[in-house]
């Protein structure tokens, strides 16, 4: 399962991301793969 959150951060929507995490997103929530928000963007970031 992916998040909202999990998708803001695969498409580096920080404005969004920040939306949800202050409304109450969960960032600890892992996808279906174990991967957090943070660790798909951590991610991204280090692949460019």
């Amino acid at each position: 399962m992916q998040t909202p959150l999990h998708h803001a951060a695969r498409h580096n929507s920080i404005e969004t991301a920040e939306l949800l995490i202050s409304n109450g997103a969960n960032i600890n929530e892992k996808d279906k793969y174990g991967q957090t928000a943070l660790y798909i963007a951590v991610e991204k970031i280090l692949k460019n």
